[in-house]
């Protein structure tokens, strides 16, 4: 089962006898429900400490909104190993939901008018045959 199931609904169905684990759970999960989550504190830190370790100074995070354990598991990996190198976090490399998405989508958009253009240059047709 993925999040985000009322903690009730989990118990009814572990009551009638369905087995279930949960997968990154948005909210922590201590009631006997078994769950399965990412070291999500453990890898952000990592990863910054890692940014650290080749001389990088303001390092930015990039996370879902606020409400989902990973999400802040991932932010207070990112800001412990900031504290260890005596950093604070910066407010301004801080984002906050899909902006890796709407990067990639306007990659994805710039690189479709690349193509179309080379078609229309090469002189290939992009929309129905025209009569001459």
């Amino acid at each position: 089962m993925l999040p985000p199931e009322p903690l009730e609904e989990l118990f009814e169905l572990q009551k009638a006898g369905v087995p279930i684990a949960v997968i990154d759970p948005r909210v922590p999960i201590n009631e006997g429900i078994p769950c399965v989550a990412a070291t999500n504190a453990a890898g952000a830190d990592a990863a910054t400490e890692h940014l650290l370790e080749l001389g990088h100074r303001s390092i930015g995070i990039v996370t879902r909104p606020p409400g989902w354990a990973a999400t802040e598991e991932r932010r207070q990996g990112h800001h412990a190993a900031l504290a260890r190198a005596g950093l604070q976090p910066e407010k301004h490399l801080a984002e906050v939901g899909e902006l890796l998405l709407r990067l990639l989508e306007r990659k994805r958009i710039e690189a479709l008018r690349v193509d179309l253009a080379t078609r229309m240059i090469e002189g290939e047709s992009t929309g129905p045959a025209r009569a001459a």
